[in-house]
């Protein structure tokens, strides 16, 4: 009796150690056991390594997470945990491959989970070349953060709207009690954005990632920076912008169309303003499709590779017919930008320029309108009549 005695205390002593150890995974990627994966019937696998003691996501909801990315041979293709910047997506609304669609519905939020997406439930045949090779088996490692209701747009008495002579109209929803916005102010703000017809123009509450603006730099259309104007740090307030109001020529945002826009001003603060380097006197060089760029400053660091992070300052400026203005930057934002080098996340000119710099460097690129077209994620707001100009500090 005595012997079953010590061996049941031995038993629990080790499972308490066992349990305490999973309990406390150390940073990603963790060891894992194959053998515990479960299976589902699109072929895609996991194993929750740390149970959540959260709900179960629904469709339609948001979620934040943390991720690394890997291929199955061990390179790393993407990681947020590195970015510091954790990713928020809506379940269900195709933002994210199927694989993930599949498996996130059965992660209790606080799960840390391994999974394998086979190459149809993840980038298929064609793959994401030449980060993702086609036909490839993606590994995960993930974290459920927490989840959330999708942003509802603001609803408000139309009575008490206020009517600018300008034509724009608003209406304030809460009121704040911070600092003003001056024609000079830094501002990070949240906000959605549709047209009248109700299309979408975009949406920050959902992705997690505020806007931060620069008041005086042209940076915005002239009915959303005139709303800015009104408000303050802690208001939340819906803009109804006239055609008149809008985006310039060159978006594909239809003329006729009245844009509302739902908004919360996080932060007001005063900013420091970037001064742009001197380029003009210094001959220029090429990427391998033909976009300019100026080595203004050679640095001492190593070149990036594709496949790397990397992190940048970049100041960002539009020049059309109408003149020259800023558009963007991490300068006066306060906070580099951090990229993974090939995988097609923020310009293809950037993939193709940055690889040819030391890090340490600071250059300024151009961007024809024929460049621009070519390129899938710039904003509306900087049309194709126009040429873009980023300054960029590649940071050591």
């Amino acid at each position: 009796m005595l012997e079953r005695k010590y061996s049941k205390i031995l038993i629990y002593f080790f499972l308490s150690i066992v349990v305490g150890l999973r309990a406390q995974l150390g940073p990603p990627p963790w060891q894992y056991d194959e053998s515990q994966f479960i299976y589902l019937s699109s072929g895609v696998k996991y194993i929750i390594l740390e149970q959540g003691k959260g709900p179960l996501p629904k469709l339609g909801e948001i979620l934040k997470i943390h991720y690394i990315g890997m291929l199955s041979n061990g390179k790393v293709f993407d990681n947020s945990f590195e970015r510091g910047t954790p990713l928020q997506f809506k379940l269900g609304a195709a933002e994210v491959i199927p694989g993930w669609e599949e498996v996130f519905k059965y992660l209790p939020i606080g799960s840390k989970a391994v999974i394998h997406v086979p190459p149809e439930f993840g980038y298929g045949d064609e793959g994401v070349p030449p980060t993702i090779p086609p036909k490839s088996t993606l590994i995960f490692f993930i974290e459920v953060l927490s989840k959330q209701m999708p942003f509802q747009p603001y609803t408000h008495d139309t009575k008490k709207r206020i009517k600018k002579e300008s034509g724009l109209e608003y209406a304030i929803i809460e009121q704040g009690n911070g600092t003003a916005i001056t024609p000079s102010s830094k501002v990070s703000l949240h906000y959605n954005a549709r047209l009248s017809n109700g299309v979408i123009l975009g949406n920050t509450f959902d992705k997690g990632e505020p806007l931060v603006v620069i008041m005086g730099k042209n940076q915005l259309f002239k009915g959303w920076e005139e709303g800015l104007s009104y408000l303050k740090q802690g208001d939340k307030a819906t803009l109804i912008i006239p055609p008149h109001l809008g985006p310039d020529v060159g978006t594909n945002i239809p003329k006729e169309e009245s844009i509302i826009i739902d908004l919360e001003i996080l932060s007001v603060e005063p900013y420091e303003q970037f001064k742009p380097y001197k380029y003009e006197h210094l001959p220029f060089q090429e990427s391998p499709s033909g976009v300019p760029f100026y080595l203004v400053e050679k640095g001492n660091g190593p070149l990036p590779k594709i496949g790397e992070f990397v992190k940048m300052h970049y100041h960002g400026v539009i020049r059309n017919k109408n003149g020259e203005r800023f558009f963007d930057s991490t300068f006066e934002r306060g906070k580099p930008a951090t990229l993974l080098l090939g995988n097609s996340e923020a310009l293809r000119a950037w993939d193709e320029i940055l690889p040819l710099v030391p890090k340490g460097s600071k250059i300024v690129m151009t961007l024809t309108p024929e460049k621009i077209s070519q390129e899938k994620n710039l904003p509306p707001i900087i049309g194709t009549d126009s040429i873009l100009i980023f300054y960029i500090y590649l940071l050591e």
